[in-house]
C-alpha cells in the first residue's frame, strides 16, 4: 500500500500539468486564435518550403509566452495537423 501511495504522489503533478495544457489549449481555441495561426499556416501567398519554419516559429513563441512545452502541444498539434 505504501508503494502505492509514493506511485500515486509521483504522478500527481505530471497529471496536473496534462490536465493545465489540455485546459490552456481549450482556452485558445475558445478565444478562437487557432483560426488565426492556420491561416498564418495556410496562406495560399505561402511558400511550402517555409511551413516548417513558420510552424516552429509560433510554436517558439506559444512556448515562450505559455512557459509549457505540454501547453505548447496542445496548441500546436491541431494547428499542425489543419
Amino acid at each position: 500500500l505504501a508503494s502505492w501511495i509514493e506511485g500515486v504522489k509521483g504522478m500527481t503533478v505530471p497529471v496536473l500539468v496534462l490536465i493545465m495544457a489540455w485546459s490552456l489549449g481549450a482556452a485558445v481555441v475558445d478565444c478562437g486564435a487557432d483560426p488565426f495561426f492556420s491561416s498564418v499556416l495556410t496562406s495560399e501567398n505561402l511558400d511550402p518550403r517555409a511551413l516548417p519554419v513558420l510552424t516552429f516559429l509560433i510554436a517558439a513563441l506559444i512556448s515562450f509566452a505559455t512557459g509549457s512545452s505540454w501547453g505548447t502541444m496542445s496548441i500546436v498539434f491541431p494547428l499542425a495537423a489543419k
